[in-house]
């Protein structure tokens, strides 16, 4: 989890890569909430995606994390590797 400031905008971009060879999903939440189009999948074992979104923090400020969704299996993060690019743009 990153804590942001209050009322700025910012780029996030990931990049992750899945060993499982498992279908997941994995992108970006805002205070707990999905942030809209941000979402990227896979469906095959050594597969590394990519996404981004660009969005605003309300006045309280932000906590932003990645999350990971599997299908039919619970959520680990053994077998990923991810990065995490974050941009201040206002």
């Amino acid at each position: 989890t990153i804590n942001l400031g209050a009322n700025m905008t910012f780029f996030v971009r990931f990049t992750a890569t899945s060993e499982t060879g498992i279908p997941y999903a994995i992108g970006l939440r805002l205070n707990g909430l999905r942030i809209n189009g941000s979402i990227a999948s896979a469906q095959v074992a050594d597969t590394s995606i990519s996404n981004g979104a660009i969005f605003r923090t309300p006045a309280t400020g932000g906590q932003l994390d990645l999350f990971v969704f599997f299908a039919n299996q619970t959520i680990s993060l053994i077998g990923f590797e991810t990065s995490l690019q974050i941009i201040r743009l206002a």
